[in-house]
């Protein structure tokens, strides 16, 4: 592996922010899903090359199937979602981890907590949850300094070694 760009992780100090924000919408996906089903039909008739892109994203997200809906955010809120602490402090790959100090969802604790495990990491805090979206240059300078040393670096032979 040459390297990981992580961007905004969501680990162990995102779940009270992720009840808050998701929890409603499990209940009414699992117990009231014509909440969903109907917002889901109305969206699918929305043709998504006539749209602007931003539009079409928030067209996707009304685009939501209740039972997926409901089974994929119990995942997040009760499966694991990460490997262990113990497991990220044995990723040697270098690691680029970004994370906004203002992102309840994505804490900005969580991405730092990340790079300060991980033995070849570096965090870098992000302006805002909508940085990378809205004024990239910033983020795309540390992402592509990042991406090129990684491939400047020496990897070892993969290939089996014949006896």
């Amino acid at each position: 592996m040459l390297g990981l760009l992580l961007e905004m992780p969501v680990l162990d100090n995102a779940l009270e922010a992720g009840l808050i924000a998701f929890g409603q919408l499990m209940f009414l996906a699992r117990f009231v899903p014509v909440t969903i089903s109907v917002p889901h039909r109305l969206a699918k008739m929305v043709p998504r090359g006539v749209v602007p892109f931003w539009a079409g994203i928030a067209l996707d997200t009304l685009s939501q199937q209740p039972a997926a809906m409901a089974a994929a955010i119990h995942g997040i809120f009760f499966g694991r979602i990460a490997p262990s602490s113990k497991r990220r402090r044995q990723i040697e790959a270098p690691a680029l981890v970004i994370g906004d100090p203002r992102d309840p969802i994505h804490p900005a604790a969580d991405a730092a907590m990340l790079a300060e495990e991980m033995p070849n990491a570096r965090f870098v805090a992000a302006r805002s949850i909508l940085e990378w979206r809205t004024r990239p240059e910033r983020l795309d300078s540390e992402a592509i300094e990042f991406v090129s040393t990684c491939w400047q670096t020496p990897q070892p032979d993969r290939r089996a070694s014949t006896p």
